[in-house]
């Protein structure tokens, strides 16, 4: 149950529901507990549809649904409907069954490399965001073992913010996998087909931009502007 006088909050997140997407306010901390600061919603929210300041601001037409709040959230306040947790699980199980090497890679990206289509274990998403602990380590329990997070475009995307999270994601994941005795590789990687722009594993790190790739393939090198996600333009 709410705090009483944290109803407003409550019907602000509430804003965000939709049909394919769900908002469970009764969770959020800042619903619950009057001392509680939290803001990591907003903070990786990457079109402002969640704002807080002084007050909590929501935006329902900036919300792209990109899933990046569902994973932030440590109290499981948001969950997109489709996918759903359930949904990429089962993906990256069937992945895992094809290949023992499951790539995780954005629209975006698949869109400017559709060659990377055609691999085994790919399982797509909207951003590598998205992604958390049980995903990854869930690949590994079904039978991966590298586990690629292809992030050739993030850092000119306008959803960055979300190769952070994927970050901290990774490496929580290799403490979990070292824990529990699993052995497996689980990295970024500019790319993940041979033949394409140079593999390069830079662990929880950013390497030094690349040079330009063959002919007709993206590079760092490129100044050909900032890329954009598609659920935001649509290109």
């Amino acid at each position: 149950m709410a705090v009483r006088g944290f109803q407003p909050w409550a019907d602000e997140l509430a804003a965000l529901q939709t049909d394919n997407f769900e908002v469970h306010p009764e969770q959020c901390v800042r619903v619950r507990h009057r001392q509680a600061r939290c803001t990591r919603c907003a903070d990786f929210c990457p079109t402002g549809a969640i704002q807080i300041g002084t007050a909590l601001k929501v935006v329902p037409l900036r919300c792209a649904q990109c899933g990046l709040c569902l994973a932030a959230c440590p109290t499981g306040v948001f969950g997109p409907k489709r996918p759903g947790d359930a949904d990429i699980m089962a993906g990256l199980e069937r992945a895992a069954q094809r290949s023992e090497q499951v790539v995780f890679a954005c629209s975006l990206l698949l869109r400017k490399h559709r060659r990377m289509r055609s691999h085994p274990g790919l399982v797509e998403l909207d951003c590598l965001g998205r992604l958390h602990e049980s995903l990854l380590v869930g690949a590994v329990a079904a039978g991966a073992r590298d586990v690629v997070l292809s992030d050739g475009l993030c850092e000119r995307c306008t959803y960055e913010v979300g190769r952070k999270l994927a970050n901290d994601r990774v490496a929580t994941t290799r403490t979990l996998l070292d824990a529990l005795g699993m052995e497996a590789a689980v990295r970024f990687s500019e790319q993940a087909l041979p033949g394409m722009p140079a593999l390069q594993d830079r662990g929880t790190e950013r390497a030094a931009a690349s040079a330009t790739g063959p002919a007709g393939s993206w590079s760092r090198g490129q100044a050909d502007g900032p890329r954009r996600c598609p659920r935001l333009c649509g290109i």
